[in-house]
């Protein structure tokens, strides 16, 4: 019998908040000349990431900007100490447990996440859980990073076709039925995490 498969999104879904958004701030703040650039951008960058077709460009100039003049082992380091220090957000327990007896019944778990896939294997890294990972990709650009192909709504079911998971799978568990609905639609059981949205599609489950 084929290993079942269950998808989990990640902030929202495992995390209290937008760990993405946690991390910038945190990096931005940290440096007064990033801090001042990144308001400078603010007001371009915030109007790109309101229309979907330039979002992921929109989150990508803060990202530049924090991550200027950091190597590969650099970046990896400071999401590696992000993760072993959360600050501003924290690991829904209820989601834990739910994860673990995943696990304990041998099914493969895979995280599939629009943050940028370094910071989410971080993260996902320090539960010290056999969980893959696939989150949007970074590439340098002009001595710092910028996001690849956002991995978001479809593109989360065309990440996991390119690793050989197709429809249906077992089990998909997110927060968020509008930016999550092709996963959801794609596996025999689907969980709605944190949301007042209704579909009758879709289990309801509460985890604070």
């Amino acid at each position: 019998m084929p290993q079942q498969i269950v998808i989990f999104d990640m902030d929202g879904t495992l995390l209290s908040a937008d760990s993405t958004k946690i991390w910038l701030t945190q990096q931005l703040k940290s440096n007064p000349i990033r801090f001042i650039f990144a308001l400078v951008i603010l007001p371009i960058a915030m109007l790109l990431m309101q229309i979907k077709r330039f979002k992921g460009f929109g989150a990508s100039l803060f990202v530049w900007v924090a991550t200027f003049g950091l190597s590969e082992h650099q970046l990896k380091t400071n999401f590696s100490n992000f993760a072993h220090h959360l600050k501003g957000l924290h690991w829904f327990a209820d989601a834990l447990t739910t994860l673990n007896e995943h696990l304990a019944q041998n099914r493969r778990v895979i995280v599939v996440t629009a943050a940028p896939e370094w910071l989410a294997q971080a993260l996902i890294s320090s539960l010290h859980l056999n969980i893959e990972v696939l989150g949007t990709p970074l590439k340098p650009v002009f001595s710092g990073w910028v996001g690849g192909q956002h991995c978001s709504h479809e593109q989360k079911v065309t990440r996991l076709k390119e690793i050989g998971i197709t429809a249906p799978w077992f089990a998909t568990y997110s927060d968020h039925i509008k930016d999550d609905y092709p996963i959801l639609s794609h596996c025999e059981n689907s969980y709605l995490i944190n949301s007042n949205a209704q579909h009758s599609k879709f289990k309801h489950l509460t985890w604070h």
